[in-house]
């Protein structure tokens, strides 16, 4: 009985694993459908001179370290074009970069591979010498003593002057003795400080910007130099609420030498200036919807702030 009740559940087994074998290479089957026909994966590749600002200042951080390890110039100006930046683009946004390191209290070797890339693109700025520059120890001569000579003295015998004894005479004149006058000094006003940087322009548009999510604004920002041309390597802070951030104008060749930018969000109050008080504030806020009613698409709110620095006699 036994033997006839295996024989009949063994066709059921054979059954059942066949039925769970075509399940399960449907299974993969459709899997792999959806991941390579309908629902594949993208893969995007980005150049580095697309990258977003704080990228790029960290590709910058790689570039100056690799460069004080091999101490290879060429190769380090071909990996600074791939960012966009020729020399005189990349000496200003080092210069920046590296004594915002300073005053941050960063990484020395950091600080001391940006300095060396910066000096050899030409870069003479005081700062960065101290960086690069290795002091030369001078060896101090070691005093040798010498022996004082005694002096010896010998007494003699020297007769003493007569000393004349002053006759006092009277006079019939006293006249006061004259005093000087001081004068009085004036009091000088102290000067005021004028800021290195001037707000030029602050204007408000909105415009169809693909590459920005929706419901942020951007601030751009554009720094020239005294006779109107982009300035690169400029430190920007920015203030909200109670927190701060610094970026650099140049980090975005294809938008210009002087140009950076910063998001916004809706309902926070912004305060703008260059960097170590260089420049009067500039305060700028966004309100949900700020551009709703425009026909464009995708518009979005845009600050615009152009800052120029202040002619001195230097630059005449």
């Amino acid at each position: 009985m036994s033997r006839e009740m295996h024989q009949a559940h063994g066709p059921r087994r054979r059954t059942l694993w066949l039925f769970v074998g075509i399940v399960f290479l449907l299974g993969v089957s459709g899997g792999l459908l959806l991941t390579w026909g309908v629902w594949p994966v993208d893969y995007f590749d980005t150049d580095p001179v697309d990258l977003r600002a704080e990228l790029k200042q960290d590709y910058l951080v790689l570039i100056g370290s690799s460069f004080a390890v091999e101490d290879d110039l060429e190769h380090a100006r071909q990996r600074l074009s791939w960012l966009g930046f020729n020399d005189e683009d990349a000496s200003r946004v080092l210069i920046g970069l590296t004594k915002r390191y300073v005053e941050g209290g960063g990484n020395v070797a950091v600080v001391r591979g940006l300095s060396k890339l910066a000096y050899g693109l030409g870069v003479r700025d005081s700062q960065i010498l101290v960086y690069v520059v290795t002091p030369t120890a001078t060896v101090t001569p070691t005093p040798t003593a010498t022996s004082t000579p005694t002096i010896t003295m010998t007494p003699t015998d020297t007769p003493l002057a007569p000393t004349l004894l002053a006759t006092p005479s009277a006079t019939s004149d006293s006249r006061p003795t004259a005093r000087p006058v001081m004068d009085t000094p004036t009091p000088t006003a102290t000067p005021v400080p004028v800021p290195a940087y001037q707000v030029v322009s602050k204007s408000f548009a909105c415009k169809p910007l693909p590459d920005v999510a929706g419901g942020v604004g951007v601030l751009e920002v554009h720094v020239e130099e005294a006779g109107g041309s982009p300035q690169a390597g400029v430190a920007l802070s920015i203030a909200w609420g109670d927190e701060l951030d610094v970026f650099f104008s140049g980090l975005k060749p294809d938008n210009g030498a002087g140009y950076a930018d910063f998001t916004l969000q809706p309902g926070v109050r912004y305060v703008l200036r260059v960097d170590d008080n260089q420049s009067e504030p500039v305060a700028v806020s966004l309100r949900d919807g700020e551009c709703a009613h425009a026909a464009e698409t995708q518009p979005v709110p845009v600050w615009q702030v152009v800052f120029r620095k202040q002619a001195t006699n230097d630059d005449g």
